[in-house]
């Protein structure tokens, strides 16, 4: 059997790709890669014997996984041998016959993947969404090996994430929220089919998703370079809330002065207008103040986070700080014995959850940040009782040092004279 790599006929740049011989031993032939395509079992060939006797001997070749550098006119050629009485092999007859054209067209020219629907797709918050990615342009019986890609780009631009994928092996990989893998899925469907579904999907799920899909046609799936890529046009996913207004406003605990080693109350008052339940998550943030004309004041810092659920999270490195939920709209922050460093601008920021439908709570995206409240630390009376104390004994040591040294040079000068008159 021989194969042409171009359209001409016969003894026009013509390759072996496999034979079989007189033995009945299978051989590849030396120009291209037809020799390591044979060891992979990309490349095979298979005689099949007549059922009836008289019946002829069938030889057929099998390619696998075509590649565009399998383009070309097919040809099969037959030699008949015979054993003359010395015992050596004689050819006594060939033919060839040419069995046709084939093109191979590259898979990045026929791979197609599209998003279905390709319409806008509008929800209310909590309502499922399922997307389907249909990939075409694949001969399932190359079988080749997929690796199927959501990804979402945000409402507001920036760069995609993965929402998830699924490997050859069929694994599915949740990329940018773990807890999507209790509350969504990714499944193959049919061939060339694979639906994304979230059961109850939020305001942040909302943006522009698209499927990407990557064929390796290798022998080992998912591994080397991918023979093709693609990407599906985005389709927008748009999640209808309804509508939140939220007020935060900081203050200090009514209290007396805050002086050093005593306790910083402050409070956060969150107003909420809206339609349904809803619960606030809370944070408190501290500022340090420009110390100088022109400077900019230091970033704000993360100190604690109430959150919805009523669990709290303490990003401070001391165990003085503590956050809590006095009412339904009051929420506070305290600093256990304050230090000259805790002074500064603090500021609350409010976020309000709804809850959908199913009882699950999610982020509505309505958010408000309270004005600064300044923070200053008054001395104590033992502090201000200190400076006067420093002051005395400072000045009396100096007092004390100026008379002995005066004394001393006088009595030195006196004795350096009566020496002299000596």
């Amino acid at each position: 059997v021989r194969g042409g790599a171009g359209t001409g006929g016969r003894g026009h740049n013509l390759r072996e790709i496999i034979s079989i011989g007189r033995d009945l031993g299978v051989a590849t032939g030396k120009g291209g890669d037809y020799e390591g395509r044979y060891a992979d079992g990309i490349v095979s060939l298979e005689k099949r014997s007549g059922k009836n006797q008289g019946d002829p001997d069938l030889y057929v070749m099998r390619i696998g996984s075509v590649a565009p550098g399998d383009t070309g006119s097919y040809f099969c050629e037959v030699a008949q041998w015979i054993l003359d009485p010395q015992g050596d092999w004689e050819k006594i007859a060939q033919r060839t016959l040419e069995l046709g054209n084939i093109t191979v067209q590259p898979l990045a020219d026929t791979l197609a993947v599209k998003v279905l629907p390709e319409v806008e797709v509008v929800l209310s918050a909590g309502s499922p969404l399922g997307l389907t990615c249909d990939v075409g342009g694949i001969s399932p019986s190359s079988r080749p090996s997929l690796l199927v890609q959501w990804l979402r780009r945000a409402v507001g631009g920036g760069a995609e994430v993965e929402v998830a994928r699924m490997g050859s092996d069929g694994v599915v990989t949740w990329g940018d929220d773990v807890s999507r893998r209790g509350g969504a899925s990714l499944e193959k469907e049919a061939e060339g089919r694979y639906s994304l579904r979230l059961f109850s999907a939020h305001p942040a799920d909302s943006g522009v998703y698209r499927c990407a899909v990557s064929v390796y046609t290798g022998p080992t799936p998912g591994a080397g370079s991918p023979a093709a890529s693609q990407r599906s046009k985005g389709v927008n996913v748009n999640l209808k809330t309804k509508e939140v207004k939220v007020t935060a406003e900081a203050g200090l605990n009514p209290g007396p002065l805050l002086q050093r080693g005593h306790t910083l109350s402050l409070l956060c008052n969150v107003s909420v207008l809206t339609a349904g339940p809803t619960q606030v998550e809370v944070l408190w943030l501290v500022m340090g103040e420009a110390e100088g004309e022109g400077e900019r004041p230091a970033e704000p810092r993360l100190l604690a986070v109430l959150m919805h659920d009523g669990t709290s999270h303490l990003y401070s490195n001391d165990s003085n700080v503590s956050v809590d939920r006095l009412s339904s709209s009051s929420y506070r922050l305290r600093i256990h014995g304050v230090e000259v460093d805790d002074q500064g601008l603090y500021h609350c920021q409010a976020k309000v959850w709804g809850q959908d439908p199913h009882g699950g709570w999610y982020n509505t995206g309505a958010r408000s940040v309270s004005r600064p409240v300044r923070v200053y630390m008054y001395s104590r009376a033992s502090d201000l009782l200190l400076i006067p104390l420093v002051v005395g004994v400072s000045s009396a040591l100096f007092v004390g040092i100026t008379i002995v040294a005066a004394v001393t040079c006088c009595f030195m000068n006196r004795l350096a004279r009566q020496r002299s008159q000596k």
